[in-house]
């Protein structure tokens, strides 16, 4: 009896480490995530807070290192006309890909090898989120934001 009561908390406490893993993010609805629209559906979270945003703002060009899992510097303010180039400076192959579809082209894998770089020059102000499909989510790990401010 003595072994028994023993094991009662370690089972109890296995059982807390292992539920919450079960519980996964599908709404029961058949389908794994994302919007017809083509949004994740969570725009609550890509708000970023003002102060992690870096001013760039009159500068002519501006370059972003997409290292390995992160963009650097991940959120920049710029203003109309700046160049912005996206390098690969990391050893794994990444993307650019925009959260709302159409907003700016991104890059695919295949054109942003180690090495590679692209650029596209924004004019609209707005915020431009984008991430990188390998290694984030709009909302978590490898991701950035583009905020274009008037002058």
């Amino acid at each position: 009896m003595f072994l028994s009561t023993r094991r009662v908390p370690v089972l109890i406490l296995a059982l807390l480490l292992v539920l919450p893993a079960c519980s996964g993010g599908d709404d029961g609805d058949g389908e794994s995530g994302g919007e017809a629209d083509g949004s994740n559906g969570d725009e609550q979270s890509l708000e970023v807070d003002d102060s992690e945003f870096v001013d760039h703002t009159g500068e002519a060009t501006l370059k972003v290192d997409a290292a390995d899992n992160t963009f650097e510097p991940p959120f920049v303010e710029i203003s109309p006309g700046t160049e912005v180039t996206w390098e690969n400076v990391g050893r794994n192959e990444h993307n650019v890909t925009p959260v709302e579809d159409g907003s700016f082209e991104g890059v695919d894998t295949e054109q942003f090898a180690p090495g590679g770089s692209y650029a596209y020059t924004f004019e609209e102000p707005g915020d431009y989120a984008y991430y990188c499909t390998i290694h984030g989510t709009p909302t978590r790990g490898q991701r950035g934001v583009i905020r274009l401010v008037e002058g």
